[in-house]
């Protein structure tokens, strides 16, 4: 969940980002438009948008052609949003996805591993899964190796250390007693 979490202020803050960017150059484009230079012009703009006073002074027109023009790019920015937001969502729904695949590979690696460990076999093979999960999935971060859980860590880690005693112990056994045998055959 909070990889879901993340994501979404993640997608947030950069849908905000580019909204502001967005907003800044449609600011600049509207300050970039030429004012109305004629009366003409003026009742040219007015006809074609909405009727205004003929009384009216060439500054005020200008100003509602301006407010127009900017009421049609918020119009225009709200649907770019609605659009992004459905993005967001698709997202999050695959994110979900890939959360429930993972959990059901995790229990199933899980279950695996438990119900191999009823045999000599079984203990070796449930051993090197669970090393292989814990080096592949929990120090590399592969996506698809499961992660072991903490007593599972802690777990593989007291059998790692129990069988490294065990070489190590035959392999000073072996040495104690090949040795003597050198000394003898002289």
């Amino acid at each position: 969940m909070a990889d879901i979490d993340q994501t979404l202020l993640t997608q947030q803050r950069q849908e905000k980002e580019f909204n502001e960017t967005r907003l800044a150059a449609q600011n600049e484009e509207a300050q970039q438009i030429e004012p109305v230079v004629s009366i003409t012009q003026a009742t040219e703009a007015r006809d074609t948008k909405k009727s205004r006073p003929v009384s009216e002074e060439p500054e005020e027109m200008e100003a509602d052609i301006r407010a127009e023009q900017l009421e049609a790019q918020n119009r225009e920015r709200q649907d770019m949003s609605s659009e992004e937001r459905f993005k967001t969502r698709t997202n999050l729904e695959q994110i979900q996805q890939v959360q429930k695949m993972a959990k059901s590979a995790q229990t199933t690696a899980r279950t695996v591993n438990f119900t191999s460990a009823a045999s000599i076999i079984g203990l070796i093979i449930t051993f090197i899964t669970m090393n292989l999960q814990l080096i592949l999935g929990n120090i590399f971060g592969v996506t698809w190796v499961p992660k072991l859980e903490t007593w599972e860590m802690v777990l593989i880690g007291v059998v790692d250390f129990i069988l490294w005693l065990v070489v190590i112990l035959i392999i000073g056994l072996m040495g104690a007693i090949v040795s003597p045998l050198s000394v003898i055959g002289k």
